[in-house]
């Protein structure tokens, strides 16, 4: 098959989404398949994550596309300005919970501005589509949200005869429910939907909340799940990374709290319970973060006189963060569920797989029953603990305990994986994506 990806997150950019989409790329033209890529030049303020680098970058076609001159000089600086160099998520996370007026109007001006941002470089990309691929014909063209600005181009690209097929990639809803008289985001979501002949999900989740029909093409089903996974091959770049040996405890949390959104403080909770029914000593246990949220860490540590043990590494590579999970006994996850935001199923959790470390999931919300616990069940990966259910908390501490008192009996913690984690490969899901792929594009042709 012929593919091109129209995409804002890609290698080099350090991002979850740039993961996600590079490894397709990877995997498919390992297969076999001709993909082109067009890419959003990353921000001067992103990080670069080396680590995804692959060899066939070098031969395949691959252009990135920055945003207009225009747009740099003027917009980007103002955005700088405002918010600084952090993610546009991170910016706004801690605003979705709230409902004043200085809120509304955040995340109306920050709505804004990714609209903008992402007319202007489908802007760029039709020029250059014009100029160098103006007779290039695709079997199917992929696309993933978040940004606007990918699936806006598929859907200018169809219409100037690139493709007739064209995926879009959910990573996460564009709406999460009607909140003013004109919703804009749902309609711009509809839109996507209807426009799509696959629609890929990042979970079930995800694809519960994004609307829209169910749809079959010539007898082909449109909708694949397809969940973010971990690379086999990236394993054997951290073998010199272990925790055995040492005689301390050392749990390692990565990444975002969201401003307080996402909870840690009931294993902070346990730990407190397990230390003192065992009579063992604070000093055994370390607690590492990295991330910039270190003195929210710190302070739900803190509210159980855990403090002390918090070793804050600020803000590190992904590469680095993979690293330090690697040299922990247990990852620490946080996520969470709620009725009306449902299906959160952090990347993170995909990387711990890959490291095949025990994994001690929390999930605030007010629903119980959340895929992330499903999914850590099915792989042996270790304990989720639902906030919505404080009824398993004791259960919590008795797992914990077990694990902590291996550690400090044998100096490390056993690997209890099923085989079943190996689906989360992203080999395994390329196959399944190129199997999707192949059906449509026959039952758009006919063939």
């Amino acid at each position: 098959m012929k593919i091109l990806f129209v995409v804002t997150a890609f290698y080099p950019e350090q991002a979850i989404g740039s993961v996600r989409i590079t490894k397709f790329v990877k995997y498919l033209e390992r297969a076999g398949d001709d993909v082109t890529v067009l890419s959003l030049a990353p921000a001067p303020w992103a990080a670069r994550d080396e680590s995804l680098w692959f060899s066939a970058l070098e031969t395949m076609h691959w252009k990135s596309i920055d945003q207009s001159l225009l747009f740099r000089r003027f917009l980007q600086k103002a955005r700088v300005a405002a918010i600084g160099s952090q993610s546009a998520v991170g910016a706004v996370a801690s605003e979705k919970s709230s409902r004043g007026f200085t809120s509304w109007v955040k995340r109306t001006a920050q709505f804004g501005y990714t609209l903008v941002k992402a007319l202007d470089w489908v802007v760029q990309v039709r020029r250059y589509v014009a100029r160098n691929m103006a007779h290039e014909k695709f079997d199917v063209i992929f696309t993933s949200y978040p940004s606007i600005a990918s699936p806006l181009c598929g859907l200018m690209l169809k219409r100037m005869r690139v493709s007739d097929s064209v995926v879009v990639d959910f990573r996460d809803p564009i709406t999460y429910g009607k909140s003013s008289r004109i919703d804009i985001k749902g309609m711009i979501q509809k839109k996507f939907l209807d426009m799509a002949s696959l629609r890929v999900f990042a979970s079930e989740g995800v694809k519960g909340m994004v609307s829209g029909k169910k749809m079959v093409i010539g007898g082909v089903r449109s909708d694949l799940v397809l969940n973010n996974g971990f690379d086999p091959e990236d394993r054997s770049f951290f073998e010199d990374y272990s925790s055995q040996g040492s005689k301390v405890f050392k749990i390692v949390y990565t990444g975002s709290l969201y401003g307080g959104k996402r909870e840690v403080s009931p294993v902070f909770a346990a730990i407190k319970s397990i230390l003192e029914k065992r009579g063992w000593p604070r000093e055994r246990i370390e607690l590492h973060y990295a991330g910039y949220e270190g003195a929210l860490f710190l302070d739900q540590a803190s509210k159980w006189e855990l403090g002390p043990s918090v070793v804050d590494h600020g803000v590190v590579s992904r590469w680095e963060a993979v690293a330090l999970q690697k040299s922990s006994d247990l990852c620490l996850l946080a996520t969470w569920n709620t009725r009306e935001d449902q299906g959160i199923l952090t990347g993170k959790v995909f990387e711990f797989f890959m490291l095949r470390k025990p994994v001690l999931g929390v999930v605030s919300g007010d629903l119980s029953g959340s895929e992330i616990k499903g999914v850590i069940n099915d792989v042996g990966a270790g304990f989720c603990y639902e906030i919505s259910d404080p009824s398993h908390f004791s259960e919590m501490i008795d797992w914990l305990g077990k694990v902590m008192e291996e550690k400090f009996s044998n100096g490390y913690v056993e690997d209890r994986y099923k085989d079943t984690v190996n689906k989360f490969g992203y080999e395994e899901s390329v196959c399944r994506l190129r199997g999707r792929l192949r059906a449509i594009v026959g039952a758009e042709t006919g063939a």
